[in-house]
């Protein structure tokens, strides 16, 4: 009896999702939306598994779906693209998509999370890499003293650029003032730049490359916005 009920509900779940996809493909691209419905989805090169991973949307992230081949190409709200597999978004209507974007959200926090996380939590998006980050806004070149450098500011990290080669941006923190920051690398914590501090890090000190200062170019400079000003959030 199990057994049949369990199927039972397999077969509705495959058969739902079927008539979905269906919907999708008859929709126009510029037209279909949906909405992540899994903690975290892997957004990859090509619609397989085997596909390197281009970055990841999270749960609850309201997305354009541009095509249905099996998989879904989808387009985020900071513009990446990407194909995921059929199961972890929720397809929608322009209607139903509407009312997702007006109903109340609940955000989950936790003791992990990069620097574009803890902005999006204040309704901030920015680019997903720290490679990205980097470039927009204002670039610092952070004083001796960091006398320049105002809290709130993006610390970058890596590869210094020599004759042969560029700067590789490999990390990013937020400057906290008193030269210290705050930054996921294993867990979030505060770290600082002044050998006479408690929380010194050696190891970040010597490859800090230098700062940017974004939130003045917030909805004034492509790749920085607001939920209230990027495409995927409005509803009529």
């Amino acid at each position: 009896m199990k057994k049949n009920i369990l199927f039972f509900y397999c077969l509705l779940v495959v058969t739902v999702v079927s008539l979905k996809a269906q919907e999708i493909r008859s929709m126009p691209a510029d037209s279909a939306y949906g909405v992540v419905h899994i903690s975290v989805c892997n957004m990859r090169d090509e619609g397989k598994f085997t596909s390197g991973m281009s970055t990841q949307a999270l749960l609850g992230m309201p997305v354009k779906v541009l095509q249905y081949t099996g998989w879904y190409e989808i387009q985020t709200p900071d513009d990446y693209t990407g194909w995921v597999h059929r199961m972890v978004i929720t397809p929608m209507s322009k209607e139903q998509y509407d009312e997702w974007n007006r109903a109340e959200k609940i955000v989950v926090t936790s003791h992990y999370g990069l620097v574009r996380t803890v902005l999006f939590m204040h309704d901030i998006i920015i680019p997903r890499d720290a490679s990205q980050q980097a470039y927009v806004g204002e670039r610092i070149e952070i004083a001796p003293d960091f006398s320049n450098v105002q809290r709130g500011d993006l610390v970058f990290f890596g590869r210094k650029a020599t004759a042969d080669r560029k700067e590789g941006i490999s990390h990013v923190g937020i400057y906290l003032g008193n030269k210290r920051f705050i930054h996921a690398l294993g867990d979030v914590h505060v770290s600082s730049f002044d050998p006479e501090d408690e929380y010194y890090d050696e190891f970040n000190t010597g490859r800090l490359l230098f700062a940017t200062r974004f939130l003045p170019y917030i909805n004034k400079e492509k790749g920085m916005n607001t939920t209230d000003h990027n495409p995927y959030y409005l509803y009529d």
